[in-house]
Formats: C-alpha cells, sequence, structure tokens
C-alpha cells in the first residue's frame, strides 16, 4: 500500500493510523528517496515533545 503526504506531519500521522491498524512495517519515503522505517522517521523529524 502506497500513500503520498504533503507533509511532515500528515506523514507521520498516516504511520500512526498505519501502526493502530495493525501494519507492522511502515516505511516512508523522502523526496530524496531515502527510506526509513516509521521510527526513525518520527526521530528524523526532531520533534520536542515535552
Amino acid at each position: 500500500m502506497t500513500f503520498a503526504c504533503g507533509t511532515d506531519e500528515q506523514a507521520m500521522e498516516k504511520t500512526w493510523e498505519l501502526q493502530r491498524r495493525g501494519f507492522r512495517d511502515v516505511v516512508v519515503l523522502d523526496p530524496k528517496g531515502k527510506e526509513l522505517n516509521a521510527r526513525a522517521f518520527e526521530r528524523s523529524l526532531d520533534i520536542d515533545w515535552d
């Protein structure tokens, strides 16, 4: 299954949605074609959750 997202936030929300639905191996491709698993993608955003 493939989805296109316009922003990093949309991609992050989609990875969460897919994981809630039971998908285990969620992969995100950045605009340059670099492949990251969902957790690595979230870490790459450098979001301060506090």
